[in-house]
C-alpha cells in the first residue's frame, strides 16, 4: 500500500484515447510529470485525464483532439501522474454476425 497512490474509476470519456469511460486508473501524487505523461488533473469542479506537455518556460495540458487548444498547466491542480490503467475490451458480437458453419 502506498500513501501517494489512489485509484479512480473514470465515469466519463476523457479527451485521451487511452482512458475512455470505464477505465480504472492508479494515480501517484508523488511522481513529477514528464513530457507526454498522462496526468489526472482538476480545474474547477471538473477532474479528468490530460496529456502533460513540456513547453520550455511554461508547461501545458492537452487532449488528443487537435481542435482543443493547449491549456496552461498552472491553471489546473494536478492530482498526480497515471502510473497504471486498466480497461475492458468491449465486444459487440451479435448472433447475426457470427457464422456458425
Amino acid at each position: 500500500r502506498s500513501e501517494s497512490c489512489r485509484a479512480y474509476l473514470l465515469k466519463e470519456d476523457t479527451g485521451c484515447a487511452e482512458t475512455p469511460a470505464g477505465t480504472y486508473i492508479i494515480v501517484d501524487s508523488s511522481e513529477s510529470p514528464g513530457n507526454n505523461d498522462l496526468v489526472y488533473a482538476q480545474s474547477g469542479e471538473t477532474t479528468s485525464v490530460y496529456r502533460f506537455v513540456r513547453g520550455g518556460a511554461e508547461d501545458f495540458l492537452s487532449v488528443d483532439d487537435p481542435r482543443v487548444p493547449l491549456s496552461p498547466a498552472k491553471s489546473f491542480e494536478i492530482k498526480g501522474v497515471i502510473v497504471f490503467l486498466l480497461r475492458g475490451l468491449k465486444r459487440n458480437w451479435s448472433k447475426e454476425k457470427v457464422d456458425r458453419t
